[in-house]
């Protein structure tokens, strides 16, 4: 979800942008300038800042809806696996299905004899190898802890990862072990839940009307543009709606020789609540 910080930046991005493709030499700020700068300003050079006018009181609220798509894809995960594995003998469980990113990927082991099996989740952001490793360590290691779902180690059982979404399970044990594999894929959505409006002023100050205009006309064709194509994205995916809605030039009442402009910027951004989509469970069907 983007922040005060982010609306912020995005502005400050939009006017230097600006100026960099018009070759003006200008400094973009954000927050009102110290006394000092503006009076460097009179000597020479220009100065362009962005000030913060926080939240317009008119907020809009509705019923949530996905403001991201789901992460990942969850229809492509498959597991698959031998029924049983006889004493002394291995067996293979292949996984395969997209990389793990910001969602939950887990496997749980469960068979037939004085076993209870072994289960284990992954949680954070990862790969599908390094999902199978982990699942190898805590199948290995009596009551895991560390690797998100407590997990049991299968007494005379060993388990290996072989690449590729591969895991070997070698039955040390005196007799067969009927398995039963299941995976569960889980992600999370983000909802917008309301729109807020946030009001903010970019400010160019100049020692001449001619080097005003020079700085401000880039500024006041880009926003126009914003305003014009919706608006701009957020580093998080989200759109923010940008409106020009107002400018005002300022020739007296200010430090001597300093010329001023100012733009209102309106950016209408979404407020997002992320939260936990249903499981996806495959598991073989033996």
């Amino acid at each position: 979800m983007a922040t005060w910080r982010d609306v912020q930046n995005l502005i400050r991005t939009i006017a230097e942008d600006s100026l960099s493709s018009a070759n003006v030499p200008a400094v973009v700020g954000v927050g009102y300038p110290p006394v000092r700068a503006l009076q460097n300003v009179a000597r020479s050079g220009v100065l362009v800042s962005v000030y913060d006018h926080g939240l317009a009181p008119d907020k809009t609220r509705w019923i949530p809806f996905p403001a991201l798509p789901s992460v990942p894809i969850l229809s492509d995960l498959s597991i698959s696996g031998p029924s049983s594995i006889s004493a002394g003998t291995s067996g293979t469980i292949a996984i395969s299905g997209s990389p793990i990113p910001e969602d939950t990927l887990s496997i749980t082991v469960l068979g037939s004899g004085s076993y209870q099996g072994a289960s284990y989740t992954e949680p954070q952001s990862g790969s599908l190898d390094s999902f199978c490793e982990g699942f190898v360590t805590a199948f290995n290691t009596d009551a895991v802890t560390s690797y998100g779902t407590p997990s049991q180690g299968i007494s005379g059982m060993v388990a290996s990862y072989l690449g590729a979404g591969v895991i070997e399970l070698q039955n040390n044990r005196a007799a067969a072990v009927a398995l039963t594999l299941k995976a569960t894929n889980g992600s999370v959505v983000s909802r917008e839940i309301r729109r807020v409006m946030r009001q903010l002023q970019v400010t160019a100050w100049a020692n001449s009307p001619d080097l005003r205009d020079t700085v401000c006309d880039p500024i006041e064709q880009a926003f126009s543009e914003q305003q014009v194509y919706f608006g701009s994205q957020f580093p998080d995916g989200t759109w923010a709606r940008i409106l020009l809605e107002e400018d005002i030039s300022i020739e007296d009442n200010t430090l001597q020789d300093v010329f001023r402009r100012d733009f209102v910027i309106g950016c209408e951004y979404g407020i997002l609540q992320t939260v936990v989509e249903y499981p996806i469970a495959v598991t073989q069907i033996l």
